[in-house]
């Protein structure tokens, strides 16, 4: 029994039918082109995808900040893809006072201290909710979004400010201690001892 060829469109070769595709809208339900020149032809169109997709940005080696409208160096500024430029239009000092500003107006709608503690320094402090819904808010609308809906909403009463140290106390199911320093110790088999 003799072996079934065909002559590949590609290459011109001719070939055994085994070295085509199937493809049952061709009469013999082979495709047109052998196995190798349909690699040929999908390698290059890869490289010539990946080429066109990784267009190189050249990057600025000053650039005017939008925010203080200062001539910077391009690695003051954050990359981004979507600019012309590859740069943010603002620098990263400028985007740090920024998120400071909308800090501050945040902690100062819920008195500008730790509710727990009275620590004042902004650096140590940060937002609370009191439902215990954080890890989701800030999935949502990360750190800087969930300050503006409190501000947006009036500095609600699910929210409040902690300083680190109080705010991680509650999140693994303690109690603050410095609300633990309020209660009465507790003694048992004449051993006195503390519930921290």
């Amino acid at each position: 029994m003799a072996l079934q060829t065909k002559t590949c469109s590609g290459c011109r070769l001719e070939k055994v039918l085994g070295d085509f595709s199937a493809c049952s809208a061709t009469n013999d339900g082979r495709q047109s082109r052998c196995r190798a020149c349909q690699k040929v032809t999908k390698d290059e169109w890869i490289k010539k995808t990946k080429a066109k997709n990784s267009v190189a940005i050249s990057i600025p080696v000053v650039k005017l900040c939008s925010r203080c409208d200062l001539v910077k160096v391009g690695d003051e500024f954050y990359t981004n893809v979507s600019a012309k430029d590859g740069l943010d239009g603002a620098c990263i000092s400028c985007i740090a006072l920024k998120h400071l500003d909308l800090k501050r107006r945040f902690v100062a709608g819920y008195g500008s201290r730790c509710s727990c503690c009275g620590e004042s320094r902004i650096e140590f402090l940060t937002m609370e909710h009191r439902n215990k819904d954080g890890a989701e808010h800030r999935a949502k609308r990360e750190v800087q979004g969930a300050w503006r809906d409190a501000i947006a909403a009036g500095f609600p009463d699910i929210y409040t400010v902690l300083c680190y140290n109080c705010n991680q106390a509650e999140t693994h199911g303690r109690m603050c201690p410095h609300k633990l320093e309020t209660l009465p110790p507790v003694t048992t088999g004449g051993f006195e001892f503390s519930l921290w």
